[in-house]
């Protein structure tokens, strides 16, 4: 339970401020409901029959480190081509040629 160390700093809190800063920042927090395994075992049987309608498997919901790999591949490749684009307008502008007679 996380109350006792929360008690502790609300005690050790001073100033009226700093208390009312404490409360807002743990009141939240102290509501959300703990979930346990059991919880999300629970929750990963009741979307079982909704993961098969459309065709998914429960691999599927998990990051692999090789999605993240792809991502950042990707990025790389289409900043390379972003600077290649840069460096090809800047150094590819037509030559504006004077007429020397116009002078």
């Amino acid at each position: 339970d996380k109350r006792p160390p929360l008690q502790a700093t609300w005690d050790a809190t001073k100033g009226k401020h700093d208390r009312y800063m404490l409360y807002l920042e743990y009141s939240s927090y102290l509501r959300k409901p703990q979930v346990t395994e059991a919880d999300k075992e629970e929750r990963k049987k009741q979307l079982e029959p909704l993961m098969r309608e459309f065709g998914l498997d429960a691999s599927d919901l998990q990051d692999s480190p090789e999605d993240n790999y792809a991502i950042l591949w990707w990025c790389f490749f289409g900043l390379i081509f972003f600077i290649s684009a840069v460096v090809y307008y800047a150094y590819s502008q037509p030559r504006v040629l004077h007429d020397v007679e116009a002078f």
